[in-house]
């Protein structure tokens, strides 16, 4: 078989690989079910707004309470046109469909390291952890604008290489293009790439003086042709959609920075290889390697971010400052991971094929450092974190880490009722839920929903969350009337799933004890049948819809 061939089957076979990762998960329910990730049902519903009404909603559709809608629209005007063009529903678009965009970032990490490297083993190698890097792969089976990220990422590193090697424009012209669709399409991402740069750019300065001074001015004119074709959205962007939306919760929430947190978010292998193979990179100090550490050191730094601030600034100034925390992370820390197992794959592929390279030379032994490179290799590849050895290696947090980020928390009954709200109410309603129903059913209806997710900090989250519970719980009807005149709500969700296991978010709150996830059978649910409030306007035996009638006596 010839080297071509030997390639080109390999890389089918791992695709096939990372597709077979993404979706076996999801097997287990039905196939119109997404992840536990409420965020991708938002996606879904963004997708479907614009499938629908053909335009970019000026409005936040969660919350149902004014706010702007500053949110990267690249990937859900992707899919709201795909659905249009194709005529199939956008629910198996947001699971078959980006599932194999997912799986071909795979070959996006081989094409960037082989020409990076020059050597197809190490691409092949860097495909294949990548493919099976835990967080990674979760999220780029996801439905969500990571997925734009995790394939223009590469593309953007690739031309931009191949327009410094070749003194080639057009090349570069390529590269600030993709890089503006990467700002167009998610705000990590973007995030990510930017520092990365930057970070390149400064790399090759300090080690190649004036070589890499030129080569700096040339990255820093594809990131303005990406500013400039992106127009007056990242401005938007940097405004609100980093700053408004992520950077103050960055600080509420606690990065995971353990030896254990490694395992479990990027895999032995990776973790091991890859830190090694990062400073490998550095040592080399060549335009090549420097790519490779320019990606992976800035978002390895970003996992300790809160170590690192706290040292910097004090615990003080951060609890009054907690913007300051973007310096070091974009978004919540641990999202790093999604954008450190490539840059990983790719390093540590590097420096286990490089030194087996050494070897043969110093040794002179080529059969027997074959044969060592073989079982190396081998086990490098079973020791990935696959589901049939999570259990004895990672005591169940690497694959059932996986498997609970793969699984869907909405019952098929839930979600059947969207169908009928979308034949039967109009856009002008505002539905309260839980959290988990509330993007389930903006995903399936891309009607407002009022209990929006926890990213818009700029509202005090918790007080909503809690308000909104009330509304179910409290035996005071003026109360609840109050509540739902506050939020502008039109219709009462309410399911058995919801009974059972609600999903709020509230502050503490003596007047009831709640936790996350807790039940409603202390609610007092009974009003929405009696009090004529209430009309019941959807009945499954275990979901139920209320509309609400504001010209009702309560008591006011």
């Amino acid at each position: 078989m010839s080297r071509d061939k030997f390639i080109a089957v390999s890389l089918a076979i791992i695709f096939v690989f990372a597709f077979l990762l993404r979706i076996i998960p999801f097997l287990k329910y039905d196939s119109r079910l997404i992840t536990n990730w409420a965020d991708d049902w938002w996606y879904l519903g963004m997708a479907r707004y614009f499938a629908e009404r053909h335009q970019i909603p000026a409005l936040e559709p969660t919350y149902g309470n004014g706010i702007e809608f500053d949110y990267p629209p690249g990937m859900m005007l992707y899919f709201g046109a795909l659905t249009q063009l194709t005529g199939v529903e956008l629910v198996y678009l947001a699971r078959w469909v980006a599932v194999g965009m997912g799986a071909f970032t795979v070959i996006c990490v081989y094409i960037l390291s082989n020409r990076l490297t020059g050597d197809y083993r190490i691409g092949l190698l860097s495909a294949i952890l990548t493919a099976s890097s835990i967080r990674y792969l979760s999220r780029s089976a996801a439905f969500a604008s990571e997925l734009f990220g995790h394939l223009l990422i590469p593309g953007v590193l690739f031309f931009l290489y191949r327009g410094l090697k070749r003194k080639d424009d057009m090349s570069l012209v390529v590269s600030g293009i993709l890089f503006a669709g990467l700002i167009l399409s998610h705000h990590l991402s973007t995030a990510v790439m930017m520092v990365t740069l930057v970070f390149l750019a400064s790399l090759l300065f300090i080690f190649k003086r004036k070589e890499g001074l030129v080569d700096a001015k040339k990255i820093f004119l594809v990131i303005a042709i990406g500013l400039v074709i992106s127009g007056l959205f990242w401005v938007k962007l940097a405004k609100g959609g980093i700053m408004n939306v992520v950077v103050k919760e960055a600080y509420s929430r606690e990065g995971t920075n353990s030896i254990k947190a490694f395992y479990k978010n990027l895999g032995i292998p990776q973790f091991f290889l890859g830190s090694i193979g990062l400073l490998y990179c550095l040592y080399k100090r060549d335009t090549e390697h420097l790519f490779i550490a320019a990606w992976g050191l800035p978002c390895f730094i970003g996992l300790w971010d809160r170590p690192l601030a706290k040292a910097l600034f004090g615990n003080n100034l951060l609890r009054t400052n907690p913007d300051l925390l973007y310096i070091f992370s974009p978004s919540l820390n641990t999202r790093y991971y999604d954008f450190l197992g490539p840059a990983l794959s790719i390093a540590g592929s590097t420096l286990f094929f490089r030194s087996m390279d050494r070897l043969k030379v110093i040794t002179r032994r080529r059969n027997l450092i074959l044969l060592l490179q073989g079982l190396l290799l081998a086990l490098v590849i079973l020791s990935t974190p696959l589901p049939i050895n999570s259990d004895i290696l990672y005591e169940g947090s690497g694959y059932g880490w996986l498997k609970w980020a793969m699984t869907s928390f909405i019952d098929i009954e839930e979600f059947d009722s969207t169908f009928w709200m979308r034949d039967n109410l109009g856009y002008d309603v505002n539905i309260l839920s839980d959290y988990e129903s509330n993007e389930m059913i903006l995903g399936m209806t891309a009607r407002t929903v009022a209990n929006g997710g926890t990213l818009k900090a700029s509202l005090p989250v918790g007080t909503i969350y809690t308000e909104h519970l009330t509304i179910y719980f409290t035996g005071d009807l003026n109360e609840s009337m109050r509540l739902i005149r506050k939020y502008n709500i039109t219709h009462i969700f309410l399911s058995q799933r919801m009974i059972d296991k609600a999903w709020f978010a509230i502050e503490s709150n003596s007047r009831f004890s709640y936790d996350y996830g807790s039940d409603m059978h202390s609610a007092d649910l009974e009003k929405f049948e009696t009090s004529e409030c209430f009309t019941k306007v959807y009945d499954s035996g275990t979901v139920w819809l209320y509309q609400v009638n504001f010209g009702c006596d309560y008591g006011k």
